[in-house]
């Protein structure tokens, strides 16, 4: 049996979006496992101050030997402007209803003061994905929505969110890809991977830590991050998939 793995996951605009079909399905025909996490170099902004900051972003994703997996996520989101305020006063996550289920476990506002408030139940919706709209073979995609209550500047947003691939898209193969924008504050960035001694993983990283710890029967990485300064976007560029990206056959 063959692994194909990547990492694909943006962090830099006011959405968390999940699109795992969309890479999968431009990637799957590589036979090797790989972690690929990646640090995009540009100049340093001096004195810019960011929007928002995410105090904390961690990620436990535990693998299956058929390539199903299921993932926790945890954000916990520092709102310091009031553009921030429009743009994060909901988060948006993307599964595939045919292969994903998508549960959110907590989800609550957290006021300058230290008070929750907690999203009400039917402030959490399920709706048809922008991308789905008129096209048969993207009709399984769906988009969960959070609407945050009383976020202000000062605040801060968070919420833990659990997904279940099951099956996988491709059976037998685990995709996934992850890389920071160096336009984006992380005060801390964690994830973490588990998965069975059995399968034939290779793992990069580039400008992240990363630790490898295993049991008789798993092995787990372990990669942090860490940005305080952040990157102006300039004029004209490309984008930062093609800068931080990587592409290798093996």
């Amino acid at each position: 049996m063959t692994y194909d793995l990547k990492i694909s996951k943006t962090n830099e605009t006011k959405h968390h979006m999940t699109n795992r079909n969309q890479a999968i399905k431009s990637i799957f025909t590589f036979i090797s496992a790989i972690f690929l996490i990646q640090f995009a170099p540009q100049a340093l902004a001096n004195n810019y101050e960011t929007l928002a900051a995410y105090e904390k972003k961690i990620t436990h994703v535990n693998i299956n030997k058929d390539g199903s997996y299921e993932e926790v996520e945890e954000y916990t989101i520092l709102i310091k402007s009031q553009q921030a305020v429009d743009a994060w006063s909901q988060a948006e996550i993307s599964f595939s209803s045919d292969h994903q289920t998508l549960e959110v476990l907590e989800a609550y506002t957290i006021l300058p003061d230290g008070q929750k408030i907690k999203v009400a139940d039917n402030a959490i919706r399920t709706v048809d994905d922008e991308i789905s709209s008129g096209a048969a073979m993207f009709s399984d995609l769906k988009t969960k929505i959070i609407i945050f209550p009383n976020v202000k500047v000062g605040a801060k947003i968070y919420y833990k969110v659990k997904l279940v691939e099951h099956p996988p898209t491709f059976p037998n193969h685990f995709l996934y890809s992850q890389h920071f924008s160096p336009t984006v504050q992380y005060d801390h960035a964690e994830m973490n991977f588990t998965y069975p001694k059995s399968m034939p993983i290779r793992v990069e990283s580039r400008e992240v830590s990363s630790q490898r710890t295993e049991t008789n029967s798993s092995i787990t990485y372990r990669f942090v991050f860490q940005q305080s300064k952040v990157r102006l976007k300039e004029p004209s560029q490309v984008s930062l998939i093609e800068l931080v990206w990587l592409m290798k056959p093996f």
